[in-house]
């Protein structure tokens, strides 16, 4: 259409989409910092370790690459059929999808672990950069599963018209579980116990994300079907 929208209903529009735009906004601000702060935690151990760790998250980010791509079609997916009241259809496809990131996961953790050290080796020919990478291919890439079930919650509370749900597993996530985590982590356990509380932060806030993506679906889903029923007594 070519008709100029009322001020009202433009400003309507804005809202909607800076209500779903902003916290996803804010959340990938937040990231970097979280991301930075753990980083400094790993820099203790010396170069070595940060370059090695930074080899192990950049070919993690490559093993999930699959998962970001369906995380990237189930949000229009689940919006579409939502939209049109299929709830049923909505449930199934967040359960296969997230069974799917279950077993990529279970399948890139296998490979990273077995061939870890012929992964890492093309990156750097130092010893202690090899070890830290295939330190961490032994410990979070065991939560790659995990992982892509919370991208997939998070990408489907914002569509669900939950942003802020979204916005706030981040933040638990990487603010409240990770960073405090890792810190213990470190005084503890060195290298080891800051991989092991990316890996605990995942399964934590994915296990919060499905509770919450579930509760509210089933509960919308239910306000619907009464709606339905109190239509056709009426």
């Amino acid at each position: 259409s070519f008709r100029r929208p009322s001020l009202r209903t433009m400003l309507d529009s804005w809202k909607r989409v800076l209500y779903i735009g902003l916290p996803t906004a804010g959340t990938n601000v937040l990231l970097p910092v979280s991301a930075g702060i753990i980083t400094k935690f790993v820099a203790m151990y010396g170069a070595e370790a940060v370059a090695g760790f930074g080899v192990a998250t950049r070919v993690e980010m490559f093993a999930l690459i699959v998962v970001m791509a369906l995380s990237s079609v189930l949000g229009p997916f689940v919006g579409q059929n939502w939209g049109a009241k299929k709830h049923d259809r909505v449930m199934l496809g967040i359960k296969y999808s997230q069974q799917f990131s279950m077993g990529w996961g279970l399948v890139m953790f296998s490979l990273l672990a077995i061939f870890g050290r012929f992964i890492a080796s093309p990156f750097s020919a130092d010893p202690l950069v090899i070890s830290t990478a295939i330190t961490y291919f032994w410990i979070v890439p065991m939560c790659c599963g995990v992982l892509g079930v919370l991208r997939l919650s998070r990408i489907a509370l914002s569509v669900l018209n939950k942003p802020l749900h979204s916005a706030l597993l981040t933040l638990i996530q990487a603010f409240l579980l990770y960073i405090p985590f890792a810190y213990l982590g470190s005084r503890m356990f060195g290298l080891k116990g800051i991989f092991s509380a990316a890996a605990g932060s995942y399964i934590i806030a994915a296990f919060v994300a499905y509770l919450w993506l579930k509760s509210y679906v089933k509960a919308d889903q239910q306000i619907y079907l009464s709606q339905q029923l109190k239509a056709e007594v009426f």
